[in-house]
């Protein structure tokens, strides 16, 4: 009879961890998201309705996203937004305080980034609100920038450098290791242009930033 009684124990178990199991392969991303707490103190609930703003972007894989960071904008109502993906990107944007999607310059609002395996930019995209490439064609709008690397070798040297310094020291450079070619909204390109390891390396940390108001 005790043995019975155990096996019977045994098997709710397994029932109750089948379940869980369950539960957590069919539950939306958000329910399983890592939340960074920043400044803006998201709670999980609040988090989660902003969450769904993603889905607009299509070429953002939401199928595992591994953390969000929400950030406080300074001197607005305003909460950044970014999401980290096991596919190497990250996709940032901004929401109001009820929890709406903001809009900027001529309709940007979102901005996907795509990294290789050790952590350098290899293509920035602008969409819009509706998760269309950002911009009109017509008047050379950057919907896209792509950063070509020459050479591995001399830009990790020189983020070491850079590292250990300070970051707005610029350094002379005999070559232009990275160039940035720009496209617009039908993917034609429309410029090219060679930039220092110093931006960069700004680029690859996320710290230009397109999502804001005009200056004007």
């Amino acid at each position: 009879m005790r043995f019975k009684k155990i096996i019977y124990q045994l098997y709710i178990i397994f029932l109750s961890a089948l379940c869980v199991l369950f539960l957590f392969h069919v539950q939306p991303a958000a329910a399983r998201i890592v939340y960074v707490k920043g400044n803006a103190g998201l709670d999980h609930f609040k988090a989660s309705n902003a969450f769904s703003h993603y889905l607009k972007v299509k070429k953002f894989d939401g199928g595992k996203i591994l953390k969000m960071i929400p950030r406080a904008i300074e001197y607005t109502k305003e909460t950044e937004i970014t999401l980290f993906n096991d596919r190497l990107q990250a996709l940032r944007f901004n929401i109001g305080v009820q929890h709406d999607l903001i809009t900027y310059d001529y309709g940007l609002t979102f901005e996907l980034y795509e990294f290789d395996e050790d952590g350098y930019l290899l293509n920035l995209y602008y969409y819009d609100r509706d998760g269309n490439p950002f911009g009109e064609s017509s008047v050379d709008d950057i919907a896209r920038r792509e950063f070509i690397i020459h050479d591995y070798k001399s830009i990790e040297r020189k983020f070491k450098i850079i590292a250990s310094g300070r970051d707005f020291i610029e350094f002379p450079e005999k070559s232009a290791h990275v160039t940035m070619a720009l496209y617009n909204s039908d993917g034609d390109l429309i410029d090219e242009l060679y930039i220092s390891s110093v931006d960069y390396r700004l680029w690859c940390r996320m710290d230009f930033k397109s999502l804001k108001k005009p200056s004007f």
